[in-house]
């Protein structure tokens, strides 16, 4: 039975010594990712946007600081890519706004909770990103009838993991991200430098 005891607790030790030292690593990291982005409209913009989500690609620049084992801050500016696409509109008179584009960017700040097993983190992601939108609608012909800017402050929050290979880390995480009325689902590949 001790002996028994004994081998749990030599097995218990060795998976949780990885986790210590890659967790002991506290500092500065830079990284960049690509962004599959898929917006959700309000339904008060099916007229114009139709029901279904736009995806388009976009990207991210993070950078952030790991404070405790546990936590880290991370600030990043995101350019969730440009949407242009038909609108759902029928006119009888000319000009008829016809095609509809938009693109949106914002600069946030989160709060990271971390848990290691190992070179891998599982983390969690609440803050805050400042969002700027711009919209505009043309007719058949290129001529901008509509133009619109909109700007606020929203909640953002995700998950993902990441992997350490030295002072390489590979992340894959999810976010969502409010715009006012609007939402994004967004999926983000991406790869970081340690400073630590």
């Amino acid at each position: 039975m001790k002996t028994s005891c004994t081998h749990w607790l030599t097995l218990l030790a060795v998976l949780l010594a990885p986790g210590a030292a890659s967790a002991a690593d506290r500092g500065w990291y830079l990284g960049a990712a690509y962004s599959d982005v898929s917006q959700d409209f309000p339904s008060s913009s099916a007229i114009v946007f139709g029901d279904t989500p736009l995806g388009n690609d976009g990207y991210k620049i993070f950078v952030g600081y790991r404070l405790l084992d546990w936590l880290a801050i991370e600030a990043d500016y995101g350019d969730f890519g440009d949407v242009h696409r038909p609108t759902n509109i029928v006119c009888v008179t000319t000009p008829c706004p016809t095609r509809f584009s938009a693109s949106t960017t914002a600069v946030s700040v989160s709060a990271l909770g971390l848990y290691s097993i190992g070179q891998f983190d599982l983390f969690a992601r609440a803050g805050f990103a400042a969002w700027d939108a711009q919209s505009e609608l043309h007719d058949s012909a290129g001529v901008q009838l509509f133009s619109r800017d909109d700007s606020d402050t929203d909640f953002r929050f995700g998950a993902g993991g990441q992997y350490h290979f030295n002072r390489v880390i590979a992340r894959l995480e999810y976010d969502r991200v409010e715009f006012g009325e609007s939402e994004a689902d967004v999926w983000s590949l991406g790869l970081a430098w340690s400073f630590y």
